[in-house]
């Protein structure tokens, strides 16, 4: 089945980045107090140029710089599966693994579910 009917599979990934690239944009427009001056990216988007480049599109009115997180040193894969790391050794530990005045979320809460 075609994701998006009567649009070629170039077009349907060009419409994926723009979306993923706007909804980012959006986000923190919504949850942060203000617009970051630098954006870090890192896992397999930070390797995708297109979707970079449609990054830095949405922020044409100010400075943001769009960087990877090679630019700080830390390989582009490896950031990901630390993050997991870091939010299951925040479970195991009983403390919230979220930042409601980043996210919209309500409170802070445990994150994950332990099955044994």
């Amino acid at each position: 089945m075609r994701l998006m009917k009567g649009m070629g599979p170039y077009d349907q990934m060009a419409t994926l980045t723009e979306f993923t690239a706007r909804s980012l944009a959006l986000n923190y427009k919504l949850h942060l107090p203000g617009l970051p001056q630098r954006i870090i990216l890192a896992g397999g988007g930070a390797s995708n140029p297109a979707l970079v480049a449609a990054i830095a599109r949405q922020f044409p009115w100010q400075a943001v710089e769009v960087q990877t997180s090679e630019w700080l040193g830390w390989p582009v894969q490896a950031i990901e599966p630390a993050a997991f790391a870091l939010l299951a050794d925040l479970r195991m530990r009983g403390k919230p693994g979220n930042l409601p005045q980043t996210t919209g979320a309500r409170r802070s809460v445990l994150l994950g579910q332990v099955s044994r």
